[in-house]
């Protein structure tokens, strides 16, 4: 293959093409630059993605705990600082969806310390 290219490469005398060559040569800097630049923007694109998908799932934790805050309080007042303070700690999405309907459901702080507590 190489001796192919380079009888494409050399001229009639025997001579290298030096205008083919400088063709290639461009053509290939092209064809490289608009790769990086495709790659750059799937790249990018990417990373807002994930970025946009990460974001909104921390917003909905923070969310869950806020609910479940206000419904601790709601229920049981000041007694229930200190399980907020571990829900706040929580950062399992499935846990705290959870905890969300449990909360609602629970007629004492005590079962829902046990919720929390559950590795469930």
């Amino acid at each position: 293959r190489e001796k192919e290219v380079e009888r494409e490469m050399v001229g009639e005398g025997g001579e290298i093409n030096l205008l083919e060559i400088e063709f290639f040569r461009k053509a290939y800097e092209k064809v490289l630059q608009q790769g990086k630049e495709e790659g750059l923007k799937e790249g990018i694109q990417k990373g807002l993605r994930e970025g946009l998908k990460e974001g909104l799932k921390e917003g909905l934790k923070e969310g869950l705990k806020e609910a479940i805050e206000l419904v601790l309080l709601s229920k049981f007042g000041d007694k229930a600082k200190g399980v907020i303070k571990k829900v706040k700690q929580i950062d399992d999405l499935k846990k705290l969806k959870e905890l969300k309907k449990q909360v609602l459901k629970v007629k004492s702080l005590k079962d829902f310390e046990r919720k929390l507590n559950s590795k469930r």
